[in-house]
């Protein structure tokens, strides 16, 4: 058997609540505060397909918190609010932002469009670690992209470098 053949760093998963401070930050870009409330209510959004029931996205204890700030939604992980800001800005340009940021899966091209909806800040498209870890980064890093590497320098017996990682500037 090849069980444990898995590379879990570069294999797509599902990203849970992991990719919600891409969408508010894409948010933040489009004026929205920290202090910006939003009603953590229950909410039926309808999906306009016959015989498809309504999205109604639930917070992970089930509860409801009525009004809440944005830092308050984003640092509690509180689904209802993520689900409705996305509503607002929008799902191409939080996909942009993500794909700018690292997130390969998430280019917001027309077929992948197609194939999500309010669901993507929950985990509705997959990603992986390491395109995770690189977008996360880009956070740390005052909004510079910089692309992930696995070797920095390679020298050889007599400790000659025969190889250097060259550091590049990122992207913005």
């Amino acid at each position: 058997e090849r069980e444990g053949n898995f590379n879990a760093a570069t294999a797509h998963r599902q990203p849970g609540s992991a990719l919600k401070p891409i969408m508010y930050a894409t948010a933040f870009e489009r004026g929205y505060t920290p202090a910006t409330l939003l009603m953590d209510l229950k909410t039926e959004i309808p999906t306009n397909v016959p015989g498809q029931a309504d999205y109604v996205p639930v917070n992970y204890d089930g509860k409801y918190r009525g009004p809440i700030q944005i830092r308050f939604a984003l640092g509690n992980s509180i689904n209802v609010p993520a689900v409705k800001m996305l509503a607002r800005v929008g799902i191409k340009p939080v996909m942009q932002k993500a794909y700018d940021m690292g997130i390969a899966n998430w280019e917001p091209t027309g077929k992948n469009l197609e194939n999500v909806g309010l669901s993507l800040v929950l985990g509705g498209r997959e990603a992986t670690l390491l395109e995770i870890t690189t977008a996360y980064s880009s956070f740390a890093n005052r909004g510079v992209k910089m692309e992930s590497f696995a070797i920095s320098e390679v020298k050889d017996r007599k400790d000659k470098i025969i190889y250097k990682h060259k550091e590049s500037r990122g992207t913005k």
